[in-house]
């Protein structure tokens, strides 16, 4: 590897003098920037058309030829923008958003666009009066709690001081207001908040038809009719976790609803299973594979699915519940079915991939259930750890 060639001292031919200011780029390693100066007793000024990318040996050659020619010119200087003094912050606001209504790149703005900025200005017409030079912590302070009180959310408290803020930065830029930061509100945090909501079979079933899109609709079939976690579906990309049958098995067609031929691999935090694909989850998953492609054409659809849900809710008209309500209306509907004798305690934790002890103590709530009767069912004898989440049945296929 070669070293760098070193910055070459200044030139000096007459009254002119050039010095190198920026270095060589990549594939012209001898040539720097050099800038021309004009010298004339105490006074100095650049050469308009004078600097550019030189040897040492070039910019010589170049003093001489420019002090034969003569008649230099100074380098035009930058014509300094017009200060228009903003006064109030309604002002500040008029020219921020003028401003930007004019720029060339109005189409690739990030921060914030205009249209937002005309809408949200609209929630700062009780400090617009203010003088800039007034604003103070407490101003800002009362419109955020006066916001609060009217049950705005967090998110749209920030959205209102967007404009404000965006407009404040630019006027330091032109000097239209003082240097100082703009004084920052506390602003309110959104609470967590856990929900247990858990959605009723028809409920259900009404969000499922307000799905618009394929994969949504898939996606929600694999937690509605398996009780899976919403990680075990982001897994489902993986190919080796879906056996699906083709649909016929040389001349037998393989009925849609047979458990052998069609299973996915419910693989999440813990206890990874097999569980049978039947019905529409097993049409559902046919046809996104024939069509081709990936199962979840994105690469975190959990993040996705917690975005539409909502929406999908208020179409239907149904109160709004998170994805884990599917795996609770799984719950709620086998763990009676345990009670009543229906099914074995094997079946529900081969389904749902935890015991039926943990069942019990994290699910009564959903179901009903006291601790009397968990403690009733546990004492029959049908406690499982959460090593027994497959069946001999399913064992027998793994082999």
């Amino acid at each position: 590897m070669s070293k760098p060639h070193p910055k070459p001292q200044p030139v000096e031919h007459g009254q002119l003098k050039a010095y190198p200011r920026r270095r060589p780029l990549e594939r012209d390693p001898r040539r720097w920037y050099w800038q021309v100066v004009y010298h004339e007793h105490s006074n100095q000024h650049t050469v308009a058309g004078g600097s550019g990318r030189f040897t040492p040996n070039e910019v010589k050659a170049h003093l001489k030829a420019l002090n034969q020619q003569g008649g230099w010119t100074k380098k035009p200087p930058k014509k300094p923008e017009p200060k228009t003094k903003a006064g109030t912050i309604g002002r500040l606001l008029s020219l921020y958003i003028q401003h930007q209504q004019t720029r060339a790149d109005r189409g690739r703005l990030k921060q914030i666009s205009v249209d937002n900025a005309i809408s949200w200005r609209k929630h700062l017409e009780v400090i617009e009066n203010l003088p800039i030079t007034g604003v103070t912590h407490a101003h800002l302070q009362d419109l955020v709690d006066g916001w609060e009180d009217a049950g705005k959310s967090p998110q749209s408290i920030r959205n209102y001081l967007r404009p404000l803020r965006a407009a404040w930065r630019w006027g330091q830029d032109r000097r239209f207001v003082p240097s100082t930061a703009l004084p920052r509100p506390e602003l309110p945090r959104p609470a967590r908040v856990y929900s247990d909501a858990t959605p009723t079979q028809v409920e259900a079933r009404a969000v499922f038809e307000a799905l618009r899109i394929e994969w949504h609709r898939v996606y929600y079939l694999v937690l509605w009719r398996t009780g899976g976690r919403p990680g075990e579906a982001d897994n489902l990309a993986d190919p080796a976790h879906r056996r699906i049958g083709p649909g016929v098995d040389g001349d037998n067609v393989i009925p849609l609803n047979d458990s052998v031929a069609h299973q996915i691999y419910l693989k999440g935090k813990k206890n990874p299973r097999w569980v049978p694909a039947k019905g529409d989850l097993l049409r559902a998953l046919r046809a996104r594979e024939a069509a081709g492609g990936a199962l979840w054409p994105v690469a975190h659809p959990q993040r996705g699915m917690a975005t539409v849900l909502p929406r999908a809710c208020r179409r239907a008209g149904v109160d709004t519940f998170p994805l884990y309500g599917l795996r609770r209306l799984a719950v709620s509907t086998l763990i009676p079915k345990v009670f009543s004798g229906e099914i074995s305690p094997q079946k529900y934790v081969s389904q749902l991939g935890h015991s039926l002890d943990e069942g019990l103590r994290t699910y009564a709530r959903v179901v009903g259930a006291t601790s009397g009767d968990a403690a009733d069912l546990l004492a029959g004898g049908v406690v499982l750890t959460d090593q027994d989440v497959i069946t001999d049945e399913l064992r027998e296929r793994e082999g």
